[in-house]
């Protein structure tokens, strides 16, 4: 079970490195358009969190702060809805807000 967790953690990372990178990526174009690569990232992070929320919950090995994972299951959604949005609509803010919400996401993760 802990392997398992284990692995959703790296498939989380992965997913945040495919959001952050590609929405900073994107921001250099003139299109600014909200990529596929962008859209799956946020999709990967919302599921892999919520599945490693459970996992840990199921397992018992950790204390989870649930006000942090309130804030960040916040985020997260507002994130996805950003990017489904923003992959439909080109041309608007979303790739700046979809970045400075990953940051505060991060920082929430790390320093609360």
């Amino acid at each position: 079970m802990v392997l398992l967790k284990e692995l959703f953690v790296v498939l989380h990372f992965l997913g945040m490195g495919a959001l952050f990178g590609g929405a900073v990526a994107n921001l250099t174009k003139k299109s600014q358009e909200v990529s596929s690569l962008v859209l799956w990232g946020a999709r990967a992070q919302l599921i892999t969190g919520l599945i490693i929320t459970g996992l840990v919950e199921g397992i018992g090995e950790d204390e989870l702060d649930m006000s942090k994972i309130g804030i960040k299951l916040l985020i997260s959604l507002t994130i996805a809805a950003l990017a489904e949005i923003g992959s439909r609509k080109k041309g608007s803010p979303w790739l700046t807000w979809i970045v400075v919400l990953t940051v505060v996401n991060v920082c929430v993760a790390a320093l609360l």
